[in-house]
């Protein structure tokens, strides 16, 4: 029978210091920031209400954010990081799926999601491109979000969002 042992434990039943960890990544301290998002965010506009909720789950490896206008949930995004870049893969109410990957900033207040692919762009062209997230301070964040596929080669929508307490 095999067991299996963390190097922490091995090292502190050995009486060792346990080793060291590694300055968190980017896309970590990135993650952590999505994290801090948690709850409910709402946006009025012309449309009605956007209503954004981030969940963290798989032990705060991952957040789901959905969004849901006027009450009627219309998309689904989870963040998360792979080799310490964030990534969001965004399922879109255009019936396109967008992936993105945050740019490192040196502003921990910035998340810049670049395109990095998308599925079913060939039949549903319109999609959001990018995506640039602004958090200034705990009740308050900003997204522009650059759509391309559309009538007009790119287009920017403009939101600020407020925490709500529900």
């Amino acid at each position: 029978m095999r067991t299996w042992f963390s190097l922490a434990l091995v090292a502190a039943l050995a009486g060792a210091a346990p080793p060291a960890t590694a300055a968190p990544s980017t896309g970590e301290q990135q993650l952590k920031v999505i994290q801090s998002l948690s709850g409910s965010w709402e946006y009025k506009g012309k449309a009605g209400v956007l209503r954004d909720e981030f969940h963290p789950f798989a032990n705060g490896t991952a957040v789901l954010g959905e969004e849901f206008m006027n009450g009627t949930q219309i998309t689904s995004t989870i963040f998360y990081v792979v080799d310490g870049r964030l990534l969001a893969d965004h399922y879109c109410d255009y019936k396109n799926q967008p992936f993105y990957t945050a740019a490192p900033s040196t502003d921990p207040s910035v998340i810049d999601f670049e395109f990095r692919s998308a599925t079913n762009l060939e039949s549903n062209p319109m999609h959001f491109h990018s995506t640039i997230w602004k958090i200034a301070d705990s009740t308050h964040m900003t997204q522009d979000w650059d759509i391309e596929g559309g009538k007009t080669p790119h287009e920017i929508i403009h939101m600020t969002f407020v925490r709500t307490a529900g």
